[in-house]
C-alpha cells in the first residue's frame, strides 16, 4: 500500500516500483486499489530482503510492505503501522549513547533497533514502528 494525499499515477508508481524491483525478483506486480499494489517475490529471501530494507518511499507516499498469509484478504490486511527511522541531530557529545537512543526512539514508537553510536556520524539513528 502507498499511504499518500492523493490517489498516485498507477503507471508512474509500477515504473518505480519496477527500478526498484526488476522482474527476476519481483514476478508479479499490479495494482488491486487506488495505491494498493501487490508485489509477488520470487523467493523468500528476496521477499525478506525488501521488508528488511525498509521503509520505502514512492512519489512522495510512503510503501508499507505487507506479507499477504495465505487465505487472507485485502481488507484483513494490516496497514496501520509502518518502520522508520529517525536520526536525531545536535546532541551534545556526551548525550550521543544508546541509553538516550533508546529513550528517544521509545517515545516516538516500538523501538526496533538503535545503530552503535560511535559509527554513526552527527547523531543518533533509530529505527521505529
Amino acid at each position: 500500500m502507498v499511504v499518500a494525499d492523493k490517489i498516485l499515477n498507477r503507471k508512474g508508481v509500477i515504473a518505480i516500483l519496477r527500478g526498484i524491483w526488476l522482474e527476476e525478483v519481483v514476478t508479479c506486480l499490479r495494482e488491486l486499489r487506488v495505491n494498493r499494489y501487490c508485489l509477488s517475490f520470487n523467493s523468500e529471501v528476496l521477499m525478506q530482503r525488501a521488508l528488511d530494507d525498509r521503509p520505502w518511499s514512492v512519489m512522495k507516499g510512503c510503501l508499507i510492505l505487507q506479507r499477504w498469509g495465505e487465505g487472507l484478504t485485502i481488507e484483513e490486511l494490516d496497514f496501520t503501522k509502518v518502520v522508520f527511522w529517525a536520526q536525531i541531530h545536535n546532541l551534545p557529545l556526551e548525550m550521543m549513547t544508546r541509553n538516550n537512543a533508546e529513550k528517544i526512539g521509545g517515545k516516538i514508537g516500538r523501538l526496533l533497533e538503535v545503530e552503535d553510536p560511535m559509527k554513526i556520524r552527527g547523531g543518533e539513528d533509530v529505527s521505529l514502528e
